[in-house]
């Protein structure tokens, strides 16, 4: 699954992630688009605490970064 969340801003960031997230069977990946920042630098310690691993954070380009999120013991 992907979600491009680029142009939203906290928390909206987090409240799609964590929807798209709830989505996904356990041990599925979602793949999200989002603009470095305060999004980018508190969405992946807050999703470790609810248990999910983030598998890869990867520059795209233009301050933006792809987030692959695996959906563990949730």
């Amino acid at each position: 699954m992907y979600i491009n969340i680029i142009k939203d801003k906290c928390p909206i960031t987090f409240v799609k992630t964590k929807l798209a997230l709830d989505k996904l069977k356990k041990g599925e990946i979602l793949k999200v688009h989002i603009k470095g920042g305060e999004a980018l630098d508190n969405m992946p310690s807050s999703l470790k605490e609810l248990g999910y691993e983030i598998i890869a954070k990867e520059p795209i380009g233009n301050n933006n970064f792809s987030l692959k999120i695996r959906k563990s013991n949730c």
